[in-house]
């Protein structure tokens, strides 16, 4: 699963931060963020939260701590996790899963249509439909056939698109796909 966007909802962001210092609100940021790349969770060392806050240790103790105290609950005594940072990560694998399902679905519909026309093809591969009548062959005089207005007669074995000169008449064949003209 791709995470590189993130839902944000403004107006709840600003409901539960109203009361946060610019300081704390851009510590309370930094933390969703590194939650929502870390599956939900935040460390509980003082150390790393400074590092992912960009915050000095001395502003961590004043501004951070308090935060992760009232918006993240500890999962054990290393990790702590934001709830709607992990409610929205499981909707987007839920999202992400049922498009991956329909893809998938699309994808052997296609695949048995395609094998499906193939041996439709094939099966129609030894048709032979023979123009017997020369006048309905011929564009126009001095034409031969299907080449139309190209002057010159035909080489026996000749092909232009789906006809083949036998030295007499043009015969029309279906080929099999693939199958070089």
């Amino acid at each position: 699963m791709s995470k590189a966007w993130m839902p944000l909802y403004t107006g709840d962001l600003e409901r539960k931060t109203r009361d946060l210092k610019p300081i704390g609100f851009g510590i309370y940021v930094r933390l969703i963020l590194w939650a929502w790349d870390h599956n939900g969770t935040i460390p509980l060392n003082a150390d790393q939260l400074c590092n992912i806050t960009g915050c000095e240790p001395r502003l961590w103790w004043r501004y951070g701590a308090p935060i992760v105290a009232r918006f993240f609950d500890a999962v054990d005594a290393s990790t702590a996790q934001q709830k709607r940072v992990v409610t929205e990560l499981r909707r987007s694998a839920e999202i992400s899963n049922k498009r991956k399902a329909a893809a998938l679905q699309k994808h052997s519909k296609w695949k048995a249509n395609a094998e499906q026309m193939d041996t439709q093809s094939q099966s129609q591969s030894s048709k032979t439909v023979t123009v017997t009548d020369s006048q309905s062959a011929r564009a126009r005089e001095g034409s031969n056939g299907p080449r139309g207005a190209r002057s010159g007669a035909a080489q026996i074995g000749e092909r232009i698109g789906n006809y083949v000169w036998d030295g007499d008449k043009w015969a029309e064949r279906e080929l099999p796909f693939g199958t070089p003209p």
